[in-house]
């Protein structure tokens, strides 16, 4: 059944349109010796977008990465704190944020163990990124976790060599403001010398109550070339963060209660929790990570060129909470009451490795791509009692301690050959080793009352992918297969260690692009999936998404976008448009009681039929710009059964923006004003099924808001 699904459906249209910059970008980009990946990987004949620096930076003002990437082809993003700033994430053709395989210059950003971006814990990354190539699918193999749906690739700051400094400052709704100096020295000692720093300060009240964030962050960038082949560089991206938790959503009899803007994290309820009473003050999520990577980059007299990375990724930091009406016991305290208590959650990691990549082209009619790394993950996970309220009780020690270590080592060999002027073919082969364990830590680590079971798991998984690039004039057609292969989270594991399994992917591709006329670009995609773990709609009790496997489902659309300049680049129209039937097959639900329940064919949850974004750039005189940017996502459905009742709904926000440049002497000065939400819809991007009040949750976005900013450059 699998194998005759994935013919007839592998026969249908499955596309991609080749890969495109949005915008050139003016800002002084490296020239260094590097195997760039977005570069590189726009010769491929794989699904994506490329975003440049400059389309990055003219909206960013404070808001998270996700939301500047909003308006790209596929994508939907989601806001706890419905500003756009603090908890964000992104959804590439309805695929989760963990199931989007995220990268810095080649170097694994995703968390081992959840495969989630927290974008929070690195603010204003935008400001130190160039380029970022947005794949949609299996797209072509890297370091780190397979992508499995999504990739987003993104590649830092590279070197000016020219003496700069960069000033910026915003604010607006929400109490909202950012601070960014950025400075470098450019060349120094004949170009041997290189450095730059940046910090960025970003705070926002949040839209919802309560749900601030306070965030900093700074970047180092160092280089040394000490002839023209090599070139030496650290990069160092710091960033803290503290939120106010504004995960747990919100309820629709809550909102009929207390309003839209709601907020029941922290909430302190009366005896019989009809009516809140007060809030927490300190419920908030604080977290430091640091990442450190060091490049040896050769230009070999062979026509080879390697890139050497070492790296390491330090993360500490807890959440905490006030928990009403606790077990004490379940606590290790020693009383047998219920009682108020506030506890944290810490996450204390380091991940590290090595990464090696070459790059040769025309090897005859051949460009060839190598790849390897060897990274490991050791985290411990545990748990402190704070305060227990009115009470003289105290915990000597940790209520739960356990530790995981995950290793992998992966590799991958690409060619692209030329087969004529006209015709290229597109080989790729990965291959992962996985092993991945958790135990507790010390005598007292086990604690019953926590939902954790030690596990051992290994995993060797071999992606295969294959594609055609047939070149037209001003343009270009390809199609693509691939396979894939992920493993399960942290989380899927614990919610059933015995059964959970692997994820398999098969995906098509098959596009047409032309930039001559119009720049134009179709694609279609079948992406059929084994065991895919889906997203059940509910929440575990520390706010994270539950999954489950499925068995066979699949995701299936057409994606399009074309943009146009008119009256001498005056006017641009662009757009982009998706439709797409994404399905379980014959999904089946075990009832409360233990009966099987077969809903046939369901939607998957969270993937939207239709996502659209269009719009327009005027240019009314010189140096103004006028961009008004519209998106609109159909429903969505919360669980893996279609009920009504659990529907996000659709929504159409409009965005418009103006800036004006202009300059004094040898600066540069920038004004923007964007006016986000321009209609004031009331809409929730993304929501979950609370299984203890039978009630959708979700996430209000707010309405319309604004935020100002000027730029100064010298």
């Amino acid at each position: 059944m699998m194998l005759k699904r994935i013919f007839l459906l592998g026969l249908f249209t499955s596309s991609s349109c080749v890969l495109w910059a949005q915008e050139d970008d003016d800002f002084s980009i490296s020239d260094t010796i590097e195997l760039s990946t977005v570069k590189a990987m726009a010769e491929l004949p794989i699904t994506g977008e490329v975003v440049s620096q400059r389309k990055i930076s003219e909206k960013n003002m404070g808001q998270d990465m996700p939301v500047l990437l909003k308006n790209s082809t596929s994508v939907v993003t989601t806001s706890d704190a419905g500003s756009g700033i603090g908890y964000t994430s992104m959804r590439v053709r309805g695929i989760a944020q963990s199931q989007i395989n995220v990268t810095f210059n080649g170097v694994p950003v995703n968390d081992s163990e959840s495969h989630g971006v927290f974008w929070v814990d690195f603010p204003d990354v935008s400001s130190s990124t160039d380029e970022i190539l947005i794949q949609r699918g299996v797209g072509t193999s890297s370091n780190g976790a397979a992508a499995f749906g999504g990739s987003v690739n993104l590649e830092t700051t590279g070197r000016n060599q020219n003496p700069f400094a960069e000033i910026s400052a915003s604010a607006g709704s929400f109490n909202t403001q950012k601070y960014m100096l950025y400075a470098g020295t450019g060349d120094l000692a004949d170009g041997k010398f290189n450095m730059d720093v940046r910090g960025s300060y970003v705070q926002s009240d949040g839209y919802i109550d309560r749900a601030s964030s306070d965030l900093y962050s700074g970047a180092l960038n160092a280089y040394y070339r000490p002839n023209e082949t090599t070139e030496f560089q650290i990069l160092n991206i710091f960033g803290h963060e503290k939120t106010y938790q504004a995960w747990n959503g919100v309820a629709q009899y809550e909102i009929d209660q207390y309003g839209r803007t709601f907020n029941p994290a922290g909430a302190i309820y009366n005896d019989d929790w009809t009516q809140v009473v007060g809030y927490y003050d300190n419920q908030v999520d604080n977290y430091d990570q640091n990442h450190l990577h060091a490049y040896w980059r050769q230009d070999w007299e062979s026509g080879w060129k390697s890139t050497a990375t070492l790296h390491w990724t330090r993360g500490i930091g807890y959440y905490e909470e006030y928990k009403q009406g606790a077990d004490l016991t379940d606590y290790r305290l020693n009383s047998i009451d219920k009682g108020d208590l506030v506890r944290r959650q810490w996450l204390d990691n380091n991940f590290y490795g090595g990464i090696l990549n070459l790059e040769k082209k025309y090897i005859g009619d051949f460009d060839v791509y190598l790849g390897g790394s060897i990274n490991q993950y050791a985290g411990d996970h545990y748990g402190t009692v704070e305060d227990v309220i009115g009470s003289d009780l105290t915990l000597n020690g940790n209520y739960y301690d356990n530790e995981s270590t995950k290793t992998e080592i992966s590799g991958f060999a690409k060619a692209l050959y030329h087969l004529n002027g006209q015709v290229e073919l597109f080989g790729d082969l990965q291959i992962r080793y996985i092993d991945y364990s958790a135990e507790y830590r010390g005598a007292n680590g086990a604690n019953p009352a926590k939902d954790f079971t030690p596990f051992d798991f290994n995993w060797t998984f071999l992606n295969p992918k294959a594609g055609i690039n047939f070149r037209i004039p001003s343009g270009k057609i390809y199609a693509s297969y691939g396979l894939t292969h992920r493993e399960p989270t942290r989380s899927d594991i614990l919610a059933n260690v015995d059964t959970v399994k692997p994820e398999t992917l098969h995906d098509f591709e098959l596009g047409f692009r032309t930039n001559s006329v119009i720049n134009f670009g179709i694609n279609g995609y079948y992406m059929y999936y084994l065991d895919q773990l889906v997203l059940t709609g509910m929440l575990n009790d520390v706010g994270n998404p539950v999954r489950a496997n499925v068995g066979e489902s699949y995701r299936s659309g057409i994606e399009l976008d074309a943009s146009k300049a008119f009256w001498n680049n005056r006017v641009n129209l662009f757009g982009n448009l998706t439709w797409s039937k994404n399905k379980n097959l014959d999904y089946v639900e075990t009832s409360a009681n233990g009966d099987l329940i077969n809903h046939g064919d369901t939607a998957i949850p969270y993937t939207p039929e239709i996502i659209t974004s269009f719009g327009f750039d005027v240019f009314p005189i010189e140096n103004l710009k006028l961009n008004l940017t519209n998106k609109y996502v159909d429903k969505q459905y919360v669980t893996n059964t279609e009920n009504p009742d659990f529907t996000l709904d659709s929504y159409f926000v409009s965005d418009l923006l103006a800036s004006y440049n202009f300059s004094v002497d040898d600066t540069a000065v920038e004004i923007t004003l964007l006016v986000n939400n321009l209609l004031d819809e009331k809409y929730a991007n993304n929501g979950y099924y609370g299984d203890w009040d039978d009630s959708l949750h979700f996430y209000p976005q707010a309405g319309t808001n604004f935020l100002a900013g000027v730029k100064v450059k010298f």
